[in-house]
């Protein structure tokens, strides 16, 4: 369509688009010109002559260019070697990013209580953690804000006591917060208010605010009346539900130096999407984690568990690529063509994810990969009868695809799906 009129024949405005290829990504200057065209077309300032494009055009257009930046990467002239002292840094100034108060998303909320209760407790308590509603997709990504309207604040007052509750009825849910429960010790209290505390605030709790928890707890008469006020009190403070990194030394200009608890936090919310672990929390208090090898042995520690790794990835790409419109979309019949959809889409969606997981944690891989790589996981017949393939024998359904346009993410199905019976090829 573009080249109609911006030919090598026509040449409207000097431009010549058919005289560029992907190839030509290597110069600056065409990739510019290339991106300008389909920012025209979105627009609808081209073509001028009442023709606009359609979304399928500019979808392909994308499509195209973003294949071309992968390809053929455009080139960077090289920074000049330094002069001088090899060791003095290059940059003189840092200017760290600003960070907000943020809550716990809902995700972050509920794994956080699973690791500080366990599984059982958790699972014994999922629908009132269910009631939690879910988030808001800030530019399409789960990130919450600091504010809490009055229907949110009721739901977290009302699962801080049904979780207390729960402590206070079950001796094995209460045990396993804490083995001073078993041993009935004059010190129980105490001692559950500082290493729960510690737990559930991501760092040890002040003089203070143990005093504060130890004053709740004598309103109560028996040690399981007292585990249940700590409970539910601490699962309401903004301590647990906010992300809090301000408690370090002031460095000026609303800068503040992570302590070493804060800095346990962000890894762990960052790889794991749950509150840190007592081996995170236990670097954190020995300095350890402030160190450089102290920190890659936390970090490769975090980075090992493949489970909770691909549970964090699977979150990310799933917002990222916007699977969740895949499954329970409204195909016509003649679309699925007699294939049952209801099993197709959640299909195209383990296809997605087992490809991420095998790109991202179980291969050496390269970014260049999510799209250019032939391998697939093919787990259905029916997956299998769209891509018009026998159903691969491999346990897993791996399989490495022949046709070139099959390549990477944008040859899977549940990229090309939108959920409805029109395409979306990015």
């Amino acid at each position: 369509m573009c080249t109609n009129c911006h030919s090598a024949m026509n040449k409207t405005a000097g431009l010549a688009l058919d005289t560029y290829a992907q190839a030509d990504y290597a110069n600056g200057n065409l990739l510019s010109r290339w991106t300008n065209a389909v920012k025209r077309m979105k627009e609808g300032t081209m073509p001028p002559s009442g023709t606009k494009a359609t979304t399928l055009q500019v979808q392909i257009a994308e499509a195209w260019i973003a294949q071309g930046m992968v390809e053929f990467p455009p080139m960077v002239t090289p920074t000049p070697t330094p002069t001088g002292d090899p060791f003095q840094p290059v940059c003189t100034t840092r200017e760290p990013a600003g960070s907000s108060l943020k809550r716990l998303t809902r995700t972050e909320y509920i794994n956080s209580v699973t690791d500080l209760f366990g599984s059982q407790t958790a699972t014994a308590n999922a629908a009132a953690l269910n009631l939690l509603p879910n988030d808001p997709p800030s530019l399409k990504f789960d990130e919450m804000q600091a504010e809490i309207n009055s229907t949110l604040a009721n739901r977290y007052d009302t699962l801080a006591e049904t979780l207390g509750a729960y402590i206070r009825q079950t001796p094995a849910a209460r045990t396993a917060l804490h083995s001073c429960f078993s041993q009935a010790v004059v010190t129980c209290p105490a001692d559950f208010v500082r290493d729960f505390g510690r737990r559930v605030y991501r760092r040890p709790l002040t003089t203070t605010e143990q005093s504060e928890f130890m004053v709740l707890a004598a309103q109560a008469t028996t040690l399981e009346e007292k585990a249940e006020i700590v409970v539910s009190a601490l699962l309401q403070s903004p301590h647990f539900l906010y992300k809090m990194h301000n408690a370090g030394t002031s460095l000026g200009n609303s800068l503040y130096r992570l302590t070493a608890y804060e800095l346990a936090a962000k890894l762990s919310y960052l790889l794991w999407n749950t509150t840190p672990d007592s081996q995170l929390l236990d670097a954190a208090a020995s300095g350890a984690l402030l160190t450089d090898a102290g920190f890659k042995t936390q970090v490769d520690r975090l980075l090992a568990n493949i489970p909770r790794m691909s549970a964090v990835l699977n979150s990310f790409y799933s917002q990222w690529l916007r699977t969740n419109n895949v499954v329970g979309g409204a195909y016509s019949p003649w679309i699925s063509n007699g294939i049952n959809t209801a099993v197709l889409a959640p299909a195209m969606v383990k296809e997605l994810r087992d490809f991420m997981d095998f790109t991202v944690l179980g291969s050496p891989g390269k970014f260049s990969d999510l799209f250019l790589s032939p391998i697939s996981f093919v787990p259905s017949s029916q997956l299998a009868s769209i891509y018009e393939i026998p159903l691969p024998a491999t346990p897993n359904g791996q399989i490495t695809f022949t046709p070139a346009y099959r390549k990477g993410l944008l040859g899977k199905a549940a990229i090309i799906a939108t959920g409805t019976d029109s395409t979306h090829p990015v």
